[in-house]
């Protein structure tokens, strides 16, 4: 999505540095890493990388991690994530002059004169999940082993989760789906109609599919979100926008009587897919049918698995 969220000059550098590295995988301008060197997965750039994208880059942390002195920058939102697998994670002030940098090559411009070893997320070209991909480039630039590509889930005591259900209001006995009609990451091409007839079709799916298995429905976003929304959504039976931490939607969709999510192509779909749980999905308008076909094979769910647990909804 960097036609949304990367500013005219950023936009310019990053062409201008993949076509002239010639980069469509991964990239290190000294062929090999040093590994006497701090490695520091580089995440905090939340204008970009949003949670989604974060999520997706635990097991390229998992690869590096094997092979190297591993330190993780991110959005402070996410630091619990890495923290409770085990990580080392660091604030950006104390990153120096001698690591390594591994970041996305959309942060070219941000990060212009560092040491980075660059890998790349465009899917639109790859014959495989996304996530497998890029770890397969990295891993045959740098000699490494990949162990896995599925971004690992948290696991959550009886504690814990009890007090989250009891902070939202969450009843034991029933089974909730998770609702979310908001889209994070926009293409110029996506008009106004184009979103609200989206909205519209994940509005009516999610009352039929309340209605016909009796589940309650929860309804998620961030407080601009809600403030932003005139809409008044009756079919929601608990009203979590603006409410959850990160951390307490890790642990909702943990919880076993949480079961579905319904919603755009985005965080919560990974977050369900990382829990085994099935998800319906209405792709975000303003893309063209290959970039959609992408989307179905490769993304939404990004490594190889048995059996996918989304379902598109047309």
């Amino acid at each position: 999505m960097i036609d949304e969220f990367l500013t005219i000059p950023e936009k310019i550098y990053y062409k201008l540095f993949i076509r002239f590295n010639g980069i469509n995988k991964c990239f290190y301008k000294h062929g090999k890493i040093d590994k006497s060197k701090r490695i520091i997965l580089y995440l905090d750039y939340l204008k970009f990388i949003h949670l989604g994208d974060t999520l997706w880059c635990e097991p390229v942390a998992g690869l590096f991690n094997a092979s190297f002195n591993l330190a993780i920058c991110c959005n402070s939102s996410m630091e619990f994530y890495f923290r409770r697998l085990g990580y080392n994670v660091i604030y950006k002030s104390l990153i120096n002059q001698d690591d390594v940098l591994v970041a996305r090559t959309e942060l070219a411009y941000h990060l212009r004169g560092k040491n980075v070893f660059w890998f790349n997320f465009n899917y639109i070209n790859v014959s495989e999940p996304i996530i497998n991909a890029v770890l397969n480039n990295i891993a045959d630039c740098l000699n490494l082993k990949v162990d896995y590509a599925k971004p690992r889930a948290l696991n959550f005591n009886s504690a814990e989760m009890k007090a989250t259900s009891l902070k939202f209001g969450l009843d034991s006995n029933l089974k909730y789906a998770v609702f979310n009609n908001y889209i994070d990451s926009h293409k110029w091409r996506m008009t106004s109609a184009m979103i609200r007839k989206a909205n519209n079709a994940l509005r009516n799916f999610a009352e039929k599919y309340k209605k016909e298995t009796g589940v309650k429905l929860i309804h998620t976003g961030t407080s601009k979100e809600k403030n932003q929304d005139l809409s008044s959504y009756g079919v929601a039976d608990l009203d979590l926008r603006g409410e959850t931490s990160a951390e307490e939607s890790f642990i909702l969709v943990s919880m076993d009587n949480v079961v579905t999510y319904i919603g755009f192509d985005a965080f919560w779909l990974h977050l369900f897919n990382i829990y085994n749980k099935n998800s319906y999905i209405v792709l975000r308008p303003g893309f063209s049918g290959k970039w959609k076909n992408q989307v179905k094979n490769y993304v939404a769910t990004p490594y190889i698995a048995g059996e996918s647990k989304v379902t598109f909804i047309d």
